[in-house]
Parts: C-alpha cells; structure tokens; sequence
C-alpha cells in the first residue's frame, strides 16, 4: 500500500460570507458558551464539503484529479446565498450546528452530483443521507447531556449571511494537528469549461 492523505473535496465561499460565518459562529459562542461545549470553525477553515473522502491512498490521486479535471464543463458558475441556522442530527441533540443556502440549494446538489459520478467508481462511496449543502460552524464535543438549542439557533437565524459565486471545485488535505487540523490546496477544477491551462501543463 502506498502513501495516503485524508483529503474532501469542497468548495470555497468567499471572504464576504466567510466573515459573516466567523462572526456567527462568535455570536453562538457568546450564547452557548455556558451550557454547550462546541469546538467552532475557524478562520481558513470554513468551506462547503461536497464529498469528504477519508484515506486516499497517492497513487490513486492522477486517476481523480484527471476524473474531475472535466467534470463541471457543463455546469456554469452560480451563485449561492446563505441563510438560516440548523444542527444534525437535530436541535434538540445537536453534534453539528450548521449554516445552510437559501438560494442556490439545488445547483449545489447538481454538483455534488457530478463529484460523485467521478469518484463512486474509484471506490468512494456516498453518505447514505441525502446531500444536504450547509457549511459547519461547529461540532460538539462529547461529555454530558447535550441541551436543546433550538430557541438559541431560531434568534440567530434571521440575518443574511451573504451570497458567494461557486465557479470552481477544490480537492482538499486535511491534517489532523492537536490545536485543530490544518487544510491544503491538491488541486482545483473550474466550472463552465476544462481547465486547459493545466491539462496543458501535464502533458508538458
């Protein structure tokens, strides 16, 4: 077996929505802080997943890359606007508490689509719930009775978080470290068209 990394694949939201995101997540951190023990998202880290892929073993990695390279040709960029505040696997026994997409939902469904065309015949399977597009803005830490959140998520779910332009996908490795894990860029396809620019590159 060779090398591996942990890696996901994801798209990137922009500084505009990830500032409102951080600042979300500080307002919940104000408001929980006492009764919940949530490790929140961090600046760098805040992305949409569209398929986290675990151990990718690096010799599979040209197959894939080469797999998405093309995949979203026939997608064009778009927009997506965020809104509203949830958890899984619900309010009332919270262990993700997530922003999710107003509009925009369903385009990012097509893409997680297309992501998955590539990589089930490389031999990554899909979660076995539905795709649901949300961006993580904390993850709940084990220990006690978990409180019912939902009265604290619905006050904060009012305000608009901003609106992003999806127009390229990122193939992401994630290191885990002891003050929290570290994500690097592998590659990156756009939508809309090949990216001849690098398929040039390779053949070079």
């Amino acid at each position: 077996m060779g090398d591996r990394i942990r890696a996901f694949i994801a798209a990137h939201l922009g500084e505009e929505v990830e500032r409102a995101l951080l600042e979300t997540a500080r307002r919940l951190d104000r408001v929980l802080g006492r009764r919940l023990r949530v490790k929140w998202v961090r600046a760098g880290q805040v992305h949409l997943t569209l398929q986290f892929l675990g151990d990718v073993d690096t010799g599979l990695l040209p197959k894939l890359t080469g797999g998405l390279r093309g995949a979203f040709r026939d997608l064009s960029p778009f927009p997506v606007r965020w809104s509203g505040l949830g958890a899984f696997p619900s309010t009332v026994r919270p262990r993700v508490i997530w922003a999710g997409s107003k509009e925009g939902a369903d385009l990012l469904r097509t893409l997680h689509g297309l992501v998955l065309a590539v990589t089930e015949p490389l031999g990554f399977p899909r979660e076995e719930r539905p795709f649901a597009p949300h961006v993580t803005l904390g993850r709940v830490k084990e220990g006690g009775r978990v409180p019912d959140i939902t009265a604290e998520l619905r006050a904060e779910s009012g305000g608009d978080l901003g609106e992003c332009q999806i127009d390229r996908v990122y193939l992401v490795r994630s290191e885990l470290r002891p003050d929290g894990p570290v994500y690097t860029t592998v590659d990156s396809f756009p939508l809309g068209s090949y990216d001849t620019e690098q398929m040039n590159r390779e053949k070079t």
